[in-house]
């Protein structure tokens, strides 16, 4: 009896201790969910009040942004007002409208082009453009608080680990400019790296030996009346044959000593080894190379360069596109064509005439080279190889930013290797798309032999079953529409590099920027390269005392 009201009391007592837990338990739970219900309510709070910022911060973004557009627009208007103005002015002036009238449409031309190349600036940024930016904005400012600090070092930062600093990304020339699919796929093959897209046939024609163009014919080196035809900018190269041309080549070498005999032989052979394509013939190759060699002799460029420095130039701008086959670089990709496969798809061309060149200077009598000494011969061998791989169209923003922001951050110094290779690199670059910058019938005349040899590789491509590519669908392309890409996105902010002259340095007026072809403009002035002049002129003996 005891021992049974003994467990009964202490069952009780053990079920009140566990009601009593249990009752703490649902105490704190409950205590708990408050908590949680007033952090929430605090966070609810303070999303709200974010919105609310976003909101006001997204409204005043949208307002100045109105407010940018209509600035812009207004600025538009008073340029049209002054531009009609300034035509009405003209058009009372009576017989003097004529000369006024070419001035009028520079300065239209000149705006325009202005404006291109401001928008272009700010779509195209390279990630070393970038990070100039960046850094030369936290210099400027006074106080930079630490959220601008932040996001401006990690700009730098994303900037930094790309593959390549002086190649830029498109996305944003895409987006701005409304770019078409055509231009977008030609934007990104020629100035992108070459990627394969689709394997084509194992052996597609390719590249041959010596003289498969030209085939075995003697040739002549036929006398020019005058050779100072050289030196004007509307010099015509359709007007002579491929004999007057070698002799022209000749006077242009005169300078370097060579031997006459051997000169000929590696000028003979070098003719030989051009097919006979519509555009890259030897052709082309004599028209890049006078124009170097007018660039050279009426322009201050001479003051950053050697006798060596002109000897690999002009050679670089002979040799150039040495045995070219008529296609282009991403058709020996897509195609896996034994070019590609020998140079892993890096700038193959490039590297099959570079290539070509030296093997033609090794062979008998066509030594152009052989009085130099070997480290002169070492030094203009790797000039030439850089020169002739900078012509690949996927290098141009890469050499174009190199020489933009060197101009912008310090002269160019003739006692630097790396200076006037990058001057050599640009100059052969410009001179081998100068074409649209030449007189209208001229420009016409070759913007019709690209389209043609652009046609016939766009054919090949079709008939092997490979992506045609962009422009060269004779079908669906014109000639034009692939200038005014071609000028916009290429020749154009090459040929105003110039402009942007080393800090201090005298020059004449820089180059006027090649103009789309839509009608026959008036003859353009040759381009004045922006540098500081030399005392002498050509040829500069003094610069050249040392050889």
């Amino acid at each position: 009896m005891l021992l049974t009201r003994t467990r009964l009391i202490l069952e009780r007592e053990w079920l009140r201790r566990a009601v009593s837990g249990l009752q703490a338990e649902r105490r704190l739970r409950a205590e708990q969910n408050a908590d949680d219900l007033r952090t929430a309510e605090t966070l609810r709070k303070r999303v709200q009040a974010m919105q609310k910022q976003l909101e006001a911060a997204t409204s005043q973004a949208t307002s100045l942004q109105q407010q940018l557009d209509a600035k812009e627009e207004e600025l538009s208007a008073t340029k049209r007002k002054v531009t009609s103005l300034t035509w009405r002015v003209v058009q009372l002036s009576g017989d003097k409208a004529p000369k006024a009238a070419p001035v009028m449409s520079s300065l239209v031309d000149q705006a325009e082009i202005a404006e291109l190349q401001r928008k272009l600036t700010k779509a195209v940024e390279t990630p070393i453009q970038a990070i100039t930016r960046c850094v030369s904005e936290l210099v400027r400012g006074d106080e930079v608080d630490r959220e601008t600090l932040q996001k401006s070092l990690l700009s730098i930062l994303s900037s930094l680990s790309t593959s390549d600093l002086y190649r830029p990304v498109f996305s944003r020339l895409f987006t701005d400019f409304k770019l078409d699919s055509t231009t977008r796929q030609w934007v990104s093959d020629q100035f992108g790296p070459h990627q394969q897209q689709q394997q084509g046939d194992k052996a597609p024609p390719t590249a041959g030996a010596d003289g498969a163009g030209a085939g075995d014919e003697q040739p002549t080196f036929a006398p020019v009346a005058d050779a100072g035809v050289l030196k004007g900018w509307d010099f015509n190269v359709f007007g002579f044959t491929e004999d007057n041309m070698l002799s022209l080549l000749e006077s242009m070498f005169i300078e370097f000593n060579i031997p006459v005999e051997t000169l000929r032989n590696f000028l003979t052979h070098c003719r030989r080894a051009y097919r006979k394509n519509p555009y890259h013939s030897f052709l082309h190759a004599f028209d890049v190379t006078q124009t170097l060699y007018l660039v050279l002799t009426k322009t201050e460029v001479m003051h950053y360069l050697t006798k060596l420095d002109v000897f690999a130039l002009l050679v670089a701008g002979l040799c150039h596109d040495l045995d070219h086959p008529g296609t282009n670089n991403l058709f020996q990709v897509n195609a896996q064509t034994p070019l590609a496969l020998v140079y892993n798809d890096m700038s193959a061309l490039e590297n099959y005439h570079a290539s070509h060149t030296f093997t033609i200077l090794q062979k008998p009598r066509c030594n152009i080279l052989e009085n130099l000494t070997p480290a002169e011969y070492r030094e203009m061998r790797k000039s030439i190889i850089a020169m002739i791989l900078a012509t690949d169209l996927s290098a141009h923003f890469t050499t174009l930013t190199r020489f933009t922001t060197h101009t912008e951050t310090a002269p160019f110094s003739r006692d630097s290797p790396d200076d006037r290779q990058l001057l050599l690199d640009i100059l052969l670059h410009a001179a081998d798309i100068s074409n649209p910058s030449k007189p209208w019938p001229i420009a016409k005349r070759w913007s019709e032999l690209n389209a043609r040899e652009f046609f016939e590789q766009g054919d090949m491509e079709r008939k092997k079953g490979l992506p045609v590519s962009p422009y060269m669908d004779r079908g669906s392309s014109t000639a034009a529409r692939f200038q005014v890409s071609l000028i916009d996105y290429c020749i154009s902010p090459t040929f105003a590099a110039p402009d942007q002259a080393p800090p201090g340095a005298p020059g004449p007026a820089p180059p006027p920027a090649a103009r789309r072809p839509a009608a026959p403009p008036p003859r353009r002035p040759a381009p004045a390269f922006a540098l500081p002049a030399c005392p002498v002129g050509w040829p500069c003996r003094p610069c050249l005392a040392p050889f």
